[in-house]
């Protein structure tokens, strides 16, 4: 059986109403790690152990913020043999952890997800991508501080990436299908047909994906 640590921003809880077409939680609020509650019960149905964060606010703390709260997470449960998901931005999370902690970790898995450069910041990568978030993200550490890792010890970890082909996420996701490219050591790639967030509105496909992956 494996350790599932599922990391991802934290979603308003109007937007898990809008996307869901329910009326699941109050408005003006923030989702954290229950943004997974439809993946983790089919996980840990399966025998698996799940681990899904509520990060601190990207607002008011720095990515190191993030990566050392997952990353104590792991050490506090003595975790190993993990599968470690960043959604979205917290693809940057997750590669920080993996710089971390290598050894700990049997796999990554970039769920539509920015792909770390070192020395780069979420806000870099967005510019060369060309994509322009909703909101103002210039003034947020999370997004500001820029990620330095050795990429030698991320490339000795196996990955995944996942691209969401009706994403609106489709300029940074590929930007990193050329990165994964240029460098495919130790690289899987595959799409799902569903929208940025598939945990929230394709769960289905996505936890289908994440079991075929777990028994092989």
């Amino acid at each position: 059986m494996s350790n599932y640590v599922l990391v991802a921003g934290n979603l308003p809880t109007e937007a898990w109403n809008r996307l869901t077409g329910r009326n699941d939680y109050p408005y003006e609020g923030y989702l954290g790690g229950k943004v997974w509650n439809q993946i983790i019960p089919v996980l840990e149905a399966e025998g698996h152990s799940v681990f899904a964060p509520t990060l601190k606010d990207e607002k008011t703390h720095k990515l190191s913020d993030q990566i050392e709260e997952v990353s104590q997470l792991i050490l506090r449960h003595d975790l190993k043999n993990i599968i470690l998901i960043g959604a979205s931005y917290c693809g940057m999370v997750i590669t920080g952890v993996a710089n971390r902690i290598p050894d700990r970790i049997d796999l990554l898995i970039y769920l539509d997800a920015v792909l770390s450069v070192s020395g780069l910041s979420v806000v870099d990568i967005f510019k060369l991508a060309h994509f322009t978030p909703k909101m103002p993200i210039e003034n947020s550490p999370t997004y500001t501080e820029k990620l330095y890792f050795d990429s030698q010890k991320i490339h000795s970890i196996r990955r995944l990436y996942v691209l969401c082909t009706e994403s609106n996420f489709t300029s940074v996701t590929s930007l990193a299908k050329q990165q994964i490219i240029t460098d495919r050591e130790n690289w899987d790639y595959t799409e799902l047909a569903t929208s940025h967030l598939p945990m929230v509105t394709h769960p289905n496909e996505l936890n289908k994906l994440l079991l075929n992956i777990a028994n092989h």
